[in-house]
């Protein structure tokens, strides 16, 4: 599954970002209590708005991030030039293709941070 994939451990510091509607909130709630981790539950208006989800990544030190495109390619489009998100290590794109141009914008932004 995503644990082991991923690497995560007690140290990680996992956001609750979907709706629990959906099937993938059932890790997100799940996978931090299991590892002895951080689950930081995310409200709708942090984890739909891009410029508040991008202060909320680097000022809680979160370090998975599972998103749909759509967002993140707003996200990228807001996030300021000199922000750092040291602690992010893995973004999960989720819910819709995710774009080659998404991809690779990504990378050319946040070069350290996996897809």
């Amino acid at each position: 599954g995503k644990v082991p994939a991923l690497g995560l451990s007690a140290n990680d510091r996992i956001p609750q970002t979907a709706s629990v509607a959906f099937d993938i909130s059932v890790w997100q709630f799940l996978a931090a209590p299991v590892l002895g981790a951080t689950v930081h539950i995310l409200p709708d208006e942090v984890a739909h708005d891009p410029q508040r989800l991008l202060q909320v990544l680097a000022s809680e030190r979160l370090n998975v991030l599972e998103i749909v495109p759509s967002l993140m390619r707003t996200l990228l489009a807001l996030s300021p030039c000199d922000l750092q998100l040291p602690d992010l290590r893995w973004v999960l794109p989720t819910g819709e293709a995710l774009p080659p141009t998404v991809a690779r914008d990504w990378f050319a932004r946040f070069p350290d941070i996996a897809l």
